[in-house]
Order: C-alpha cells, then structure tokens, then sequence
C-alpha cells in the first residue's frame, strides 16, 4: 500500500466502526428498554452470557470500565437478582461473576432479537463476502487486542 493511500483507510475504517457502534447501541437501548434495564446493565449482561463465568476484573476490561464502575455496575445486577457474585474458594480476592436463571432469560430475550437483525443482514450477503468479512474483522480484532491498552 502506498503511503498516501493510508489516511483514506483509516478514515474509511473508522466510519464502518462508528456506524456499527451506533445501529448496535439502538439495538441495545430497544431491548434495554422492553427489559427495563440501562443500556449499560443489557451490555454487561450480554458481555457475561457471551463470556461464561468471569471474573470481575477480566469484565472490567472487556467493558472498557474501571474495576469500581464494574462492581457498583455487578451490585445493581446483583440486587436485581441478574447475577450471582462468588468469591473463588482458594483466592477470595478473586471475584466471579455468572448469570443468574433471571438473567439467563432475560438476556435470551434480548440477544434473539439483536441476532434476528443480525441475520436479516448476513443472509443478503453472499458465503465469500461473509467469509472475507469474518476475516477481515478477526484480523482487525487480533491486532486490536494484541495492542490493547487498559480499558480500551
């Protein structure tokens, strides 16, 4: 690639990505709402049911969120009996986060109807153009995670 060429990339990458950001936090304040949890609870939520078991520092950075906002976040969850909080028996300085039943179905609820939207796209985009996509993003996410900063 020249030189030259790079700026225009850059721009080009960064506009897909803000507009994919904002369609999927619509999505997300839709079902957020129909579920009568913040936005930010529907995303914590869907992060944990993505993640399986986690622990609280490791959802912190994958929220891009201090350990504090995370645990205040995890406390209103916890109230509203969405997740369930343990410490691990041999570390109790570590905490894991789960989903609880509650959670589980609410969660459901709100994931098919962001996967129905999800799947309305991809079944206009042929095999190869979802394969070279899928490609493209995993490289982009590698690279992105390889040179990650704290809560980014």
């Amino acid at each position: 690639m020249r030189t030259e060429e790079f700026p225009s990339y850059i721009s080009k990458v960064e506009d897909y990505i803000s507009i994919i950001i904002k369609r999927t936090r619509a999505v997300h304040s839709k079902a957020a709402a129909e579920l009568n949890i913040s936005v930010q609870q529907f995303v914590c939520l869907l992060m944990i049911h993505n993640l399986g078991k986690v622990k609280m520092s490791d959802l912190a950075d994958y929220l891009a969120l201090s350990y504090a906002s995370t645990t205040n976040l995890v406390n209103k969850l916890v109230s509203a009996n969405l997740v369930v909080r343990y410490d691990l028996p041999d570390d109790r300085r570590v905490v894991i986060i789960d989903l609880s039943e509650k959670g589980k179905e609410i969660i459901t609820k709100g994931k098919n109807e962001h996967s129905e939207k999800i799947s309305n796209i991809c079944r206009k985009i042929s095999k190869e153009d979802l394969d070279t996509m899928l490609k493209g993003l995993k490289i982009f996410f590698d690279v992105w995670i390889e040179n990650k900063e704290p809560n980014t």
